[in-house]
């Protein structure tokens, strides 16, 4: 990274760092693993490790900001740029540990689990909880990152289609910026359709 900045300096040109977070498809199998056994990866409905890590996990949020705070704390950056900041899709997270997190955030039991957060009103809870879970991630990235250079912007990978995204990634991007929790977003626009 200081070289990457050092280069970038001599040219005018500004760093914004890329930050993937949640995402672990291609880390060693052997940290996978060692995730999985821990309750740290994400679950389908049927019970199946997903290859991200659990936003609902206190450890994982930790390892994400503490890899965000180095890169503001030790490098002369312009900004730092969250991507995939959401969930794989609409069928994650039903791990042990999204049930628990869910129930203190929704103050009861759910059951059956998972079925009962799959349709009706569990589901549009659910689908707000996760929101939610991400949303409070940028929240702390955002003070963090002003704790130690408030120079530094923070921006974010965000899907198009929004309200749909709440629903399907647990994405609500707009309050992001109303709330200036971003300094902009840049919308991904992966599409045949011109």
């Amino acid at each position: 990274m200081k070289a990457c900045v050092e280069a970038a300096r001599k040219y005018g040109l500004k760093v914004h760092a890329w930050k993937v977070c949640w995402y672990a498809e291609n880390a060693p199998a052997d940290f996978k693993d060692r995730l999985r056994k821990e309750g740290r990866l994400q679950q389908n409905a049927s019970g199946q490790s997903v290859p991200w890590l659990n936003p609902a996990v206190a450890a994982n949020r930790q390892l994400e900001l503490s890899a965000i705070e180095e890169l503001a704390r030790n490098y002369d950056l312009d900004g730092i740029h969250l991507d995939y900041i959401r969930y794989p899709d609409s069928t994650a997270c039903f791990a042990p540990a999204s049930r628990q997190a869910f129930q203190e955030w929704l103050g009861r039991e759910v059951t059956p689990w998972p079925a009962a957060v799959r349709s009706g009103a569990g589901q549009k809870d659910y689908q707000r909880w996760r929101a939610s879970v991400i949303t409070d991630f940028v929240r702390e990235t955002q003070r963090r990152i002003r704790a130690i250079n408030p120079k530094v912007q923070l921006s974010a990978a965000v899907w198009g289609g929004y309200p749909d995204t709440i629903t399907s990634i647990g994405q609500d991007w707009a309050p992001w910026i109303k709330e200036g929790l971003v300094d902009f977003v840049c919308t991904m626009n992966y599409t045949e359709d011109s």
